[in-house]
């Protein structure tokens, strides 16, 4: 992860962006947190901020507020958000992510954000779980 330098004068600091996605009868909080977990894991060292784009639909994006209320970013230093957006803004917002994550059930197809995340250079974390 590469993390996009904000800047608020008169102080940079790096910043992990993810975008997320699932199927409209994804549900499993367990496999969000997986999700959350790998990505996590590559959290570069000296981030500030944790900034989840969320494309929902609802059940995801109420699963990424629970995610940024329940842990403890603020006792780390790390200022941790969700900004909910519909699919179509978050091609826009690509070329600032670090990563992007699609979680659905097994058979369901993929979105258009996996291929344009693919586009975009980014390798798309695909969770397919019952």
């Amino acid at each position: 992860m590469t993390g996009v330098q904000t800047c608020a004068l008169p102080i940079c600091f790096p910043v992990t962006i993810v975008g997320v996605q699932g199927s409209r009868d994804f549900q499993d909080y367990a496999v969000f947190l997986t999700a959350m977990h790998r990505i996590l894991s590559k959290f570069p060292e000296g981030d500030k901020e944790f900034t989840i784009l969320s494309a929902g639909p609802y059940k995801v994006n109420d699963m990424a507020y629970t995610f940024i209320n329940v842990s403890n970013w603020k006792s780390r230093g790390i200022r941790a958000k969700v900004v909910k957006m519909p699919p179509k803004a978050l091609v826009e917002r690509m070329v600032d992510m670090d990563e992007f994550v699609y979680l659905c059930l097994p058979k369901e197809p993929e979105s258009f954000l996996v291929k344009e995340a693919e586009d975009h250079d980014i390798i798309p974390q695909i969770s397919r779980y019952p």
